[in-house]
């Protein structure tokens, strides 16, 4: 892996763990002290530099190469540029979902062939991820809680928005995902990962209880 590509995956982390903090405040349960306008500008001024420091001519470009790096360059770019304080909601909201739809082409999700990368059999979009780690995590939660009808509940929630409805499906699902995963996001091989930390913290202070409750 180039020294370009571990920046460019540190900066992505933060990326995707500033998007989760957002989303507290549009919960059930919103955080009663919703995440400032300061903080996200110190956390975007933090992605800003860090961004500033990948030296992304450094690579061989004109020989067709690196196409990871560059789709992830791009995909940051349209991140901070949601942020731009000059630009009206819609612009920013446009480049949050271009920054969606990057990061979906590049795990060859359903726009990899719309967005320049490789469609990989029936791989999953970002947000299908997104929900299916949400789907972990409240069974790992309701299965330490030994909430029964919880649990029952998530199972006929997931089989209409994951497409996953036998406690057994389910069970495979975290099993596959707990053997791929790594507590450094950057080395983890499961897509689900990157999520976990933000949907943990909804589920536990911001009210998040139902599969539902994500989309």
């Amino acid at each position: 892996m180039t020294e370009v590509l571990n920046k460019l995956n540190e900066v992505g982390v933060l990326c995707l763990k500033l998007t989760h903090k957002i989303r507290q405040a549009e919960g059930p349960k919103p955080a009663q002290s919703p995440i400032s306008e300061q903080v996200i500008s110190s956390q975007i001024g933090q992605i800003r530099n860090l961004f500033k420091e990948i030296d992304i001519a450094s690579l061989n470009l004109s020989e067709g190469e690196h196409r990871e790096e560059l789709m992830k360059y791009s995909a940051i770019q349209s991140f901070i540029a949601a942020f731009e304080g000059n630009e009206s909601e819609a612009y920013a909201r446009a480049n949050l979902d271009l920054f969606g739809l990057q990061v979906d082409a590049l795990h060859g999700g359903p726009t990899a062939k719309t967005l320049g990368g490789r469609k990989i059999g029936k791989k999953l979009s970002v947000q299908q991820h997104y929900l299916r780690a949400a789907a972990l995590v409240l069974w790992t939660y309701y299965g330490k809680n030994n909430d029964e009808d919880r649990l029952n509940q998530l199972i006929t929630d997931a089989r209409t928005i994951i497409g996953v409805g036998t406690k057994e499906k389910l069970a495979k699902m975290v099993d596959n995902h707990d053997q791929d995963h790594d507590f450094d996001l950057t080395k983890s091989k499961s897509p689900l990962s990157v999520h976990i930390p933000g949907i943990e913290d909804l589920v536990k202070h911001h009210g998040y209880r139902r599969l539902k409750d994500f989309t």
